[in-house]
């Protein structure tokens, strides 16, 4: 991680951090030395770039940062988000017309982050469609929405993106542009029929009724960059 972080940029802050160990947690087995006071913490914005970096190539990391070094990266970091809901039923309704609905199979609440690319569309339809939250012949989660030809019902919310520590009004900044939401959000839909999965969805940018039947109840959170 050293190595890297000076390769990165030598004279960066965190280049200094790392090589001192000084970003992570008292319990790492990394740690040779204590850490610094929690108060001089002062991260810049190009350390912020370089700890998505580790984290994306060094995931193992990510555990034994220090909760300052932590919560600066999901700040800047801005990621496809995606609630996955494992269904019985679900239907969506625009103005009291149904514009989707389902059986069984998966109801998709869908977050652009400004950040995000088509390469992270795909990859998150990927993802959904191979996660394995359905039942087998024993009981157990092994099975996918491809094992059980389910149904998937997408809708795009980008209150996902809500931050109300400021204040107790959210802010939505982190999201998309309406522009670059709406193209990711069919890209991403255009992945999942690409599977063969029959999808529904509701109407982007419309005031939507959601309701669902959660089976389990069996809800996931992902993000693009696999943070959880």
């Amino acid at each position: 991680l050293m190595l890297l972080a000076l390769t990165v940029n030598p004279f960066s802050e965190i280049a200094r951090n790392v090589a001192n160990e000084q970003i992570f947690r008292h319990s790492s087995p990394m740690r040779k030395q204590s850490c610094v006071d929690d108060s001089s913490f002062s991260p810049d914005a190009r350390s912020f770039r370089f700890i998505v970096a580790c984290q994306c190539h060094r995931r193992a990391y990510w555990p034994f940062l220090k909760v300052q070094w932590r919560r600066a990266i999901l700040e800047d970091c801005v990621l496809m988000r995606a609630v996955i809901q494992r269904v019985t039923r679900a239907r969506i309704t625009v103005n009291g017309e149904v514009a989707g609905q389902i059986g069984p199979g998966l109801m998709v609440l869908l977050a652009v982050g400004r950040e995000d690319t088509s390469a992270a569309a795909i990859s998150m339809a990927e993802r959904i469609v191979n996660l394995r939250i359905f039942n087998d012949a024993e009981g157990k989660m092994n099975r996918s929405l491809l094992d059980t030809s389910g149904a998937l019902l997408a809708a795009s919310q980008f209150t996902l993106y809500g931050d109300a520590r400021g204040g107790r009004r959210p802010s939505f900044v982190q999201a998309a542009p309406a522009e670059l939401g709406r193209a990711l959000y069919e890209e991403f839909v255009s992945a999942v029929r690409a599977k063969g999965i029959h999808v529904e969805t509701g109407v982007f940018q419309a005031h939507m009724s959601v309701e669902i039947v959660n089976d389990g109840p069996v809800t996931i959170l992902l993000d693009s960059d696999k943070l959880f």
